[in-house]
């Protein structure tokens, strides 16, 4: 992997493994790593952390992140992250059906739904997750 916007979870030079074909047989939940494909950056594949689904509210409120006003349940390794980010998503963002609200685990260094807006479950790719050596 050749960034860091998902540091410390997967760290920059890790392998890893995308599963292309279990989102067509089971729901994306909170916390599912998954990878796409991006308009932005043609034939190369971005991995982010799902944390808001289809029709769900979005918020980041000193640095926290709130989905339908709950405070969002983060793995223990991220948890003194600060979402807040200078030009940014502010106030609530509800998630289109379809499209997933998308951050990086290493929040300063990661353009993620906070910038580029929700992504379609349609560029999805698969669940992603650190390869095993």
């Amino acid at each position: 992997m050749a960034a860091i916007s998902m540091e410390p979870t997967i760290r920059n030079g890790e392998f890893i493994t995308i599963d292309a074909f279990a989102h067509l047989f089971r729901s994306t939940s909170h916390n599912e790593l998954v990878a796409f494909a991006n308009n932005y950056t043609k034939g190369k594949i971005w991995v982010f952390r799902v944390v808001g689904l289809p029709q769900e509210t979005a918020s980041i409120n000193n640095g926290h992140v709130f989905i339908n006003d709950a405070p969002l349940v983060l793995p223990n390794h991220l948890l003194t992250n600060d979402y807040s980010k200078p030009n940014g998503i502010s106030g609530k963002f509800t998630v289109p059906g379809d499209y997933y609200f998308l951050l990086g685990d290493n929040p300063e260094f990661s353009n993620d739904s906070r910038f580029m807006g929700a992504v379609s479950k349609h560029a999805g790719i698969g669940f992603a997750r650190l390869a095993s050596p």
